[in-house]
């Protein structure tokens, strides 16, 4: 007999290279939605995306390493142990769809493959996650230089 019960989901903790690796993968092949997600929101964003398929949430908090994990538990327990609230980045397998993710964040994401990144924002400003900012570097270094100048990074 087979135990047919949800296995919690974990944690795994990498080097902030291998994160920002993954990260500028997905953004050059265009394979998962990206969020961006400032401190504050994303214990928010992971319940949102917590039942999709393949959704991990890494952990930004300017260190030399970063958390990632697909459950929302683990991320509000870590942004209530840290010292401070996480930025984060969510990535999102395409497969799961654009409605999917429209429904998740309640944006209109269109079905034509156009929009792969969200900016999850509480009052409008944009805030880019220092990680994203080190991923968008290694296949775009103007955009990312682009991306300090326009906003403010976070970590």
């Amino acid at each position: 007999m087979s135990d047919q019960s949800p296995k919690p989901a974990g944690a795994s903790v990498i080097s902030r290279e291998e994160a920002a690796q993954s990260i500028a993968t997905a953004l050059k092949d265009h394979t998962h939605f990206i969020a961006t997600v400032p401190p504050g929101m994303a214990g928010d964003a992971a319940e949102l995306l917590e039942g999709l398929p393949g959704f991990v949430m890494m952990l930004d908090q300017g260190m030399d390493t970063v958390l990632t994990t697909s459950s929302a538990a683990i991320v509000a327990a870590t942004d209530g142990l840290a010292a401070r609230q996480s930025a984060a980045v969510a990535l999102v397998p395409k497969t799961v769809g654009t409605t999917a993710i429209s429904e998740c964040f309640g944006q209109e994401i269109p079905d034509d493959g156009s929009q792969d990144i969200l900016n999850l924002s509480d009052d409008g400003d944009v805030a880019f996650p220092t990680l994203f900012i080190d991923a968008v570097d290694l296949v775009d270094p103007l955009g990312a230089a682009q991306m300090r100048g326009q906003g403010r990074p976070i970590s």
